[in-house]
């Protein structure tokens, strides 16, 4: 006989263990951690201190609370298609869920040194990393139509990583989240950089860019990389077709 020790077990699993804490305006943002012990994972959430809805973090690949600490942006990965959503919350519950293109991008960095989900100042719009879509390779013997000619035999390429902690992170871009429009579009113009660490200033995308050369340096480990600053003006971002490249605010590439 359990003698009632199993249920005991799952009322004291129930309780939400604090994980984390931050300020959020004149109250206090709470992170919880929770054992479901049915699918044998532990479910992550957030709520307020005082009221509010919990937010379940299940699928969170970055988080990031706005500049007026009245909102905060989430960025979840579903679990069956790689496809991922950005989520705006309030105080009062969800405010807006837009899709990203993931059609047109690959995975979204998250836990490295390119990673970033920075708000603008006037809390318009978000700016993430993601790495570049490239075209599904081709062997020799499969059909293919006329435009995905370029692709055939082309299917077991070496193409360099940035080495130890960031395999398959290869070309970055980065992605403009326009929060009133519900629309995502790319930074135009970036060409061959590896870019990261977006934030936004009063009249521009400021960014550090890392030139892309076949001999392909580790970005984890190796210190003496050469790099730059680079700003793209706030009208020309979200302009169709709009290739001027990013200006570079430190003409001599330096060590970062």
């Amino acid at each position: 006989m359990s003698d009632g020790i199993p249920e005991l077990y799952a009322q004291l699993a129930r309780i939400p263990e604090l994980k984390a804490g931050w300020l959020f305006g004149e109250k206090i943002l709470l992170q919880h951690s929770q054992r479901d012990l049915l699918n044998k994972k532990r479910r992550s959430f957030l709520t307020f201190s005082s009221h509010g809805p919990s937010v379940p973090q299940d699928g969170v690949v970055l988080m990031e609370v706005s500049p007026s600490g009245k909102r905060w942006a989430i960025i979840k990965e579903s679990d069956k298609d790689e496809k991922y959503s950005v989520e705006i919350w309030t105080p009062s519950g969800l405010e807006t869920v837009i899709l990203t293109e993931s059609a047109k991008h690959g995975k979204i960095y998250s836990g490295d040194g390119f990673a970033a989900l920075a708000w603008s100042k006037d809390e318009a719009r978000l700016v993430y990393v993601a790495e570049v879509k490239l075209a599904d390779p081709k062997t020799f013997w499969e059909p293919v139509k006329p435009e995905e000619e370029a692709q055939r035999g082309h299917q077991f390429d070496y193409r360099p990583d940035l080495g130890e902690l960031c395999v398959a992170k290869i070309h970055s871009s980065l992605w403009v989240v326009d929060i009133e429009k519900a629309v995502i579009h790319p930074v135009q113009g970036l060409g061959q950089l590896m870019v990261g660490q977006p934030i936004w200033t009063d009249t521009a995308l400021m960014f550090t860019g890392w030139p892309r050369t076949d001999h392909r340096l580790g970005h984890i480990y190796c210190f003496n990389r050469p790099s730059a600053l680079y700003t793209v003006p706030l009208e020309n971002i979200g302009k169709e077709g709009t290739e001027t490249p990013p200006a570079n605010r430190t003409p001599a590439l330096f060590a970062a």
